[in-house]
């Protein structure tokens, strides 16, 4: 078993290459487990088996708190 993370700054293209890289794996007849660490996001190019945002709303943080998007990211790590 591997596992591999795909960081970077924000825009660089790490949405697209998870998902183009799980389509490939997926395509080869490997197994595929897609995880979405992004509270922050708003779409994703893939659908995760595993996504933050169903147990971390960035925007509830943002009203609760009184935070702007960057801190209720950061409150949220």
């Amino acid at each position: 078993m591997f596992t591999v993370f795909f960081i970077g700054t924000a825009g660089s293209g790490k949405s697209l290459l998870t998902a183009a890289f799980s389509k490939w794996l997926k395509m080869t007849k490997q197994d595929v487990a897609v995880v979405n660490l992004d509270p922050g996001a708003l779409t994703l190019p893939y659908s995760p088996d595993v996504d933050v945002r169903e147990y971390i709303d960035v925007t509830n943080l943002m009203e609760e708190y009184n935070l702007g998007p960057n801190g209720a990211l950061i409150m949220a790590a």
